[in-house]
């Protein structure tokens, strides 16, 4: 009996020390796991971490790169691209109306249309034109009768050696309409016109000037 009341206190003071240190595991591994969750977790998150730094300037020719506005970059330039379908309706609309009004305006006033076309080319220089501006301004087809303008264009077509201009220059003074032909000038007028096959001239050089006429 001495034997086992000896070793019952031995027991329970070992199952005290096991108790002991499973609490104190535990209570390390408690302090440990807050430890880890507080202090190292911030130690670790720190690390982490990454301050801002101070952007550098960028090189003068960047910045004058970007100061350099392309049309492309324009807010109504990148609309008008947006809307490029709408744009080229409208365009593809602007043209339809300009030939069909082009087309009633040149059936309805062609006479006037086509003087002015010619008038054009007159003040280019072409003799040919230069003498049909003539007749128009003396009949006032497309345009009004001005015999002073007639005139004009005449006397610039026949310095240019247009025999028909030369012709109907010569006959205006014979019949005593205003001109600026000279005395004596009709009848070379004349000659240049039949030496260029102006048949008409031929017939007024023998009944009129060769006649004793004032040419």
């Amino acid at each position: 009996m001495d034997g086992k009341g000896d070793r019952e206190p031995l027991l329970g003071q070992e199952s005290a020390g096991v108790r002991e240190r499973h609490t104190g595991s535990a209570e390390q591994a408690e302090k440990g796991e807050r430890d880890i969750t507080k202090e190292e977790w911030f130690q670790e998150l720190s690390k982490k971490v990454y301050l801002a730094r101070r952007k550098k300037p960028d090189p003068w020719w960047v910045t004058a790169l970007e100061e350099e506005i392309s049309p492309f970059q324009m807010p109504q330039f990148s609309t008008i691209l947006r809307n490029r379908d709408h744009v080229l309706t409208a365009f593809y609309v602007l043209v339809i109306l300009f030939v069909v009004g082009s087309a009633y305006y040149a059936y309805n006033y062609f006479e006037h249309l086509h003087f002015h076309v010619t008038n054009g080319y007159a003040h280019l220089g072409y003799p040919q034109a230069q003498h049909f501006v003539a007749h128009r301004y003396l009949e006032g087809r497309g345009v009004d009768k001005d015999h002073r303008m007639a005139m004009d264009w005449m006397r610039k077509a026949a310095d240019q050696g247009h025999a028909h201009a030369a012709y109907n220059l010569a006959i205006a003074h014979l019949k005593g309409l205003e001109t600026d032909v000279k005395d004596g000038e009709a009848r070379k007028l004349l000659e240049h016109a039949n030496n260029n096959g102006v048949k008409e001239a031929h017939d007024v050089l023998h009944n009129v000037c060769y006649a004793g006429g004032n040419c």
